[in-house]
């Protein structure tokens, strides 16, 4: 009795950690910050490879985008079902996983 209790209270405590072990269901979109009464999107840097270096493009929107795989921090995206300009299913690069958050599946849908 006691061992469900913990996986319950645990998987409410680290929801995070729920999704990332699942990251390739998962629908991801940049960080944004609340700026007054409304959200602003960092800027999330994306990478041909999954190391740090001068980023190929910087993504300044609000989409939902798709992992499709992971090595170590690094995630490798690709674009969702309404995810313009990226096709969707197209790869886009690497992003670090702290510069995105993770998103309801239906987003990527």
């Amino acid at each position: 009795m006691k061992k469900p209790i913990a996986v319950l209270l645990a998987a409410a405590l680290f929801p995070a950690a729920a999704l990332s072990a699942d990251w390739q269901t998962q629908c991801v979109a940049p960080k944004a910050v609340a700026k007054g009464d409304r959200l602003v999107v960092t800027g999330t840097r994306i990478f041909a490879k999954p190391v740090a270096g001068t980023p190929i493009t910087v993504i300044r929107t609000n989409i939902a985008l798709r992992a499709v795989a992971r090595q170590g921090h690094w995630l490798r995206l690709a674009g969702g079902a309404d995810s313009p300009p990226y096709k969707d299913g197209a790869a886009i690069g690497w992003v670090l996983e702290s510069e995105v958050d993770y998103q309801d599946l239906r987003n990527c849908n």
